[in-house]
């Protein structure tokens, strides 16, 4: 089911009234396919994001996330390095404790 909290988000719905809101966010009633992506879009998560209960993205990593997307790809490949190079060094690092 569709469980999520869009109250905050109520400028999201303004054309929707409460009860249908409410239905969504109880899990009654699903949004269409173009409102879902919509609501996606609006919270700049993808669908796969969406639905992945698995995974816990804190405020800064979307935050990130959300600066890489408008960034150049040659920019892009620079900061993977740089992640890239400090994972390295944190795992070498860890190594010498043991």
């Amino acid at each position: 089911t569709l469980r999520i909290t869009l109250f905050p988000y109520t400028t999201l719905f303004r054309s929707h009234s409460t009860s249908y809101i409410r239905s969504i966010t109880s899990g009654r009633a699903l949004p269409s396919m173009s409102e879902f992506l919509y609501i996606c879009d609006y919270l700049n998560i993808t669908p796969m994001e969406f639905f992945n209960e698995n995974a816990q993205t804190t405020q800064i990593q979307q935050k990130a996330i959300h600066s890489i997307r408008s960034m150049p790809e040659a920019d892009i490949e620079l900061i993977l390095k740089i992640i890239e190079r400090i994972k390295g060094d944190s795992k070498q690092s860890n190594r010498k404790h043991w």
